[in-house]
This record gives C-alpha cells, structure tokens and sequence, in this order.
C-alpha cells in the first residue's frame, strides 16, 4: 500500500495556484449565443490594501452580515460542504469530519481520523444530505449517516476491494456523481517530497460495494481540483504541471482536463490553471496564469467561446446556485459581484496572504443550496478560520 502523506509541507506549485474567474459591463455588451447569455468581462478596482491578519474585517459590507466564526484546529481543510438544506456544514480537516448545525453554532456530531496519517481527505454528500461519504488511504471509503454521523458502513484494511491498480493515498478533492453511486478522488501528486515530476490519478470508487472500480488516469503533475458539470455528464480535472518564470514573474503552467463520464473518454485538454462550470448551459470558465487569458469554452465541443478580460491574482471562484452572484477569493479581498453586470455587491478583507498559505486548495467559498448564506474556509497559521454570512 502506497502512501504520500506530507499534504503539509510548502509546495510551489501548490503556493502559486491560481484559481480565477471574472466577468462583468467593461462598457461592452455581452454576447449572446444559442447557449445563454455570456456577460462582459470584469474589471476588479482595489479600493484599499488588507489590514488585518488572521481576522475578517469588512471594507464595503452593506448587503451581507457577519453571523460566526469557527475556528478548526487544524492547519488546513480538505473539504467544506453545505447540507443540501442549508441547515448547517460539513468541514473535513487532518484530524476530523464535523457537522456545523446553524441553529446552535456548535457541532452536532465529530468523527475523529483514525491517525493523523489517515485523515478523511475525501468527502461527498447524497443529494438528500441522508449519507456522507468519507475516504481514507487505511479504509477506502465509508458511509456515515449525515444527520447522526454514526458509521453505517466500513471495511476492515484487508477488506478493501482494489480494482484498476488505483493508489491507496490521500486525496486532493473529490465529487460525487449525481446518482450517489460513484465517489471521484483526485489523489494526490505520487512521488518524493518536492519532487519533479509527481503523479496525480482520478480514481472512481463505488459508494455502494465500498471498492475501487478504476483508474480513469495518470497524468504528470500536481492535482488542483476535481468538478462535474451541472448535468453530470462531464467532469473537469485541474493538474499543475511545471513552473514557468518570464516578465511578470514565476507562474504556474497546468491542464484543465475534460472527460465525458457517460463514454469515459478524455474530450479535450486545455491550458489552464483554474476553471468553473457555469449555471449557463454548456459553458466553462477557464483561467491561464501564464498567458492571464480568461475565456468562455463549450465543454461539450471543447470551442472557445469568448474571451475575457486579462487579470490575476484570484484564487478562487464560487457560482451561486441561481446564477445570479459570483464569489471571488483575490489576494487581498473577498469580492462579491454580480454575475451579468459585474456590479460590486461586498468587499471584504481577507484573513491571510495568499502568497504564504501553506496549500491554496485549502480555501473554500460556497454559497448555500438556497443562496441565502455564504462560507469561507481558510487557514490561519496553526489552525483554520470558518466564516459565514447571511445575505439581506
């Protein structure tokens, strides 16, 4: 059984990730097409630099509310998931999975890692919220009841059903697939510490026969993020390849691989760092840190749509569940704006460098199922901070 188990140590590739996505009125009209209507690209004006560390202040906070704070001992997170009622979250971290209830602020239930070398690095949620299923390198996965968090189903290590030569270690990100029967792991870079080149595999395992079924594939390079389109039809697989130094400094060269899950085939590559299936039909985001081109893709033709504005230094995007507003995790702000006219709705200061967090895929920002909420994870020094507002 193979195991990479430093997730802690500062890599550069995993420093200079740069998730992105920007779009808004730069004083032309958005394009229109059979697919929806694509907006205009956005323009993101700082208005002051980040004062505070290891705190949230507000710089422009008219429209959201500050409800609590948590703070997770642990250093990093691998995983944040809404409850599909919005009743409260699912943190996974190094040392536990925990249910966040909103009605009390406190945890309704914890489930501990069985060792600091086998956390729950893998985590996706029925779409009744009724079962979470976790993944660790020991146990493969495990069904947990999402309301009690009482284990309903585990195999023993020697129990654990391989197929498809897939790798017993920790996982980077992972999805569900729509039907709840397959958990997909994005695992992690295979090979020495800071060694070039690593190996990252998608591996899809059964949430119901509890085994690994396949290895989709084996690429060179560091894994960033693992997503399904809105469908479930596709999924989008991030990986990090080598470091590139020019003009504007060192950047992150990486893939944007697309597969169809119905036929398992690959349907096209493309150059990116970051990348967001939109509520638009048909339609992905991507980001170049290298070229600073963001752009518009058809991920059923692999088409180039439209382009965007250049920009940088965006870590991370999250799409509400209506379309309607765009969350954007910048290097020194958390921005809030709208998704069709790029209007800044919220401004809010972020709690760490960017530039020294020790993993960027360890910052989360998640609108609730109903909209009505919005969820930041990120490490703080020594621990993480969980912050949630409400919108009025």
């Amino acid at each position: 059984m193979k195991k990479y188990k430093d997730r802690q140590s500062i890599k550069i590739l995993d420093l200079m990730l740069v998730s992105i996505f920007f779009l808004s009125a730069c004083g032309a009209q958005a394009e229109e097409n059979e697919k929806g209507t694509l907006p205009a690209a956005i323009v993101i004006q700082h208005t002051s630099e980040s004062s505070s560390v290891g705190k949230i202040a507000t710089t422009a906070n008219q429209n959201l509310n500050e409800i609590h704070q948590w703070i997770v001992p642990a250093p990093f997170l691998y995983g944040l998931i809404w409850d599909p009622n919005s009743d409260g979250f699912f943190v996974a971290s190094p040392k536990s999975v925990e249910f966040y209830d909103l009605k009390t602020y406190t945890t309704r239930w914890i489930k501990e890692s069985i060792s600091p070398g086998n956390p729950y690095s893998g985590m996706g949620l029925s779409s009744d919220g009724k079962f979470l299923y976790l993944y660790n390198p020991l146990n493969g996965v495990i069904v947990v009841n999402g309301v009690s968090g009482e284990i309903l189903t585990e195999k023993a290590p020697n129990e654990v059903n391989i197929d498809g030569d897939c790798l017993m270690v920790d996982a980077s990100g992972s999805v569900l697939s729509r039907d709840g029967r397959k958990l997909i792991l994005d695992m992690e870079g295979i090979g020495p510490k800071n060694s070039v080149p690593r190996y990252s595999e998608l591996n899809i395992w059964d949430t119901q026969e509890l085994r690994c079924l396949e290895k989709i594939d084996s690429v060179e390079g560091d894994p960033v993020s693992v997503d399904t389109s809105p469908d479930g039809k596709y999924l989008s697989w991030n990986v990090s390849t080598k470091l590139i130094e020019n003009s504007g400094g060192l950047h992150v060269e990486g893939n944007i691989i697309l597969w169809d899950l119905e036929t398992r085939h690959q349907t096209c590559v493309i150059k990116g760092t970051a990348n967001a299936f939109s509520p638009e039909k048909n339609l992905l985001i991507v980001f170049d840190q290298v070229s600073g081109e963001i752009a518009y893709w058809d991920y059923t033709t692999c088409h180039k749509i439209q382009d965007l504005t250049p920009a940088e230094n965006i870590y991370r995007l999250s799409i509400s569940h209506n379309g309607k507003w765009l969350g954007i995790i910048e290097s020194r702000h958390i921005i809030i704006m709208g998704a069709k006219d790029g209007n800044i709705l919220t401004q809010l200061e972020y709690p760490v460098n960017l530039h020294e967090a020790t993993l960027m895929s360890s910052n989360f920002l998640i609108f609730s199922p109903n909209d009505q909420y919005l969820l930041l994870g990120v490490p703080d020094g020594p621990q993480s901070r969980i912050v949630l507002w409400e919108f009025h």
